[in-house]
């Protein structure tokens, strides 16, 4: 999905992320390539706890892309999906051919 202007919107979600460098990185490579990509910091560090299923909906609405979620929240995503009914949890997602480690 491209937002305006052919803009491709994706993020991070995480607690204290204030400071990261992941959007210049990102955003750099991205015009390197040749892509009119915005990197947003989601930072959770003020929400406790944090309702991680609000965030995901505000991402989705928002027209985001895609995303990434920190390691410090990566327990709390896949609690949700074993815990969020089979039928809602499979009518939002889709399959985007990545992984995250969890053991």
């Amino acid at each position: 999905m491209e937002g305006k202007d052919g803009e491709v919107l994706v993020g991070l979600i995480g607690d204290g992320i204030g400071f990261s460098r992941t959007p210049v990185m990102h955003e750099a490579e991205s015009a390197a390539q040749g892509i009119n990509c915005r990197y947003v910091l989601i930072d959770t560090e003020q929400a406790s706890p944090v309702d991680l299923g609000m965030e995901l909906a505000r991402v989705r609405a928002a027209g985001f892309t895609g995303g990434a979620i920190t390691p410090t929240l990566k327990s709390s995503a896949f609690w949700s999906l074993l815990t969020c009914g089979r039928r809602k949890c499979l009518a939002s997602a889709r399959p985007i051919h990545s992984c995250f480690r969890m053991v």
